[in-house]
C-alpha cells in the first residue's frame, strides 16, 4: 500500500476475502456496480483478459495494467470486469488468502483462485478499508500468468 495516502478508515470490512469474493462475483455481472468495489477516479492496478481491454496495449510485464475505472464507466465497465473475472471464468466462492499484509489503510494479500475448469489461479490484492458508506476499495487485483 506505498504511496497511498487515505483518509482515516470508517471501520475493517468483514474480511478482505468475503470482499474480494464479492466483487468478483459483481464481475460476472458488471451491471450489479462495480463502481462499489473500484474507486472511479483513483488508479486500480489489474490484469486485462485481452486485446480492446483497458489497459491491454499498456501491460507491465507481469501482464498488469494500471487504469483509472473512471475513465471507463461509461464505455467499458464489462471489459473491465472481464480483466477482474478472467472473462467470467472464476468461481468466486473457492477464493482464499495464503498470505495478508495489514496495515491502517487496509491489506495487501496473496490469494489462490479456482476457475470453472478447476484450475487454480494465483493473484495479489490490495483492499483499502472504507473511508465513505462503500464497504472498500480494491486498488489491485492481479494474477500470476499462467506457466
Amino acid at each position: 500500500m506505498a504511496g497511498y495516502r487515505v483518509a482515516t478508515p470508517l471501520a475493517h470490512p468483514a474480511s478482505a476475502e468475503q470482499f474480494l469474493r464479492d466483487a468478483l462475483h459483481c464481475a460476472e455481472a458488471p451491471s450489479c456496480g462495480l463502481i462499489g468495489y473500484l474507486d472511479w477516479r483513483h488508479p486500480v492496478r489489474y490484469t486485462p483478459a485481452g486485446p480492446g481491454d483497458p489497459g491491454w496495449d499498456r501491460r507491465a510485464p507481469d501482464g498488469s495494467a494500471v487504469i483509472r475505472f473512471g475513465d471507463y464507466i461509461e464505455l467499458a465497465p464489462a471489459r473491465v470486469a472481464a480483466g477482474l473475472s478472467v472473462s467470467g471464468t472464476l468461481v468466486p466462492q473457492s477464493l482464499r488468502v495464503s498470505a495478508r499484509a495489514v496495515a491502517a489503510a487496509g491489506e495487501d494479500v496473496s490469494f489462490t483462485v479456482s476457475d470453472r475448469s478447476g484450475r487454480v489461479r494465483r493473484g495479489q490484492a490490495t483492499v483499502l478499508y472504507p473511508t465513505r458508506t462503500a464497504p472498500g476499495i480494491i486498488t489491485r487485483l492481479v494474477y500470476a500468468p499462467l506457466g
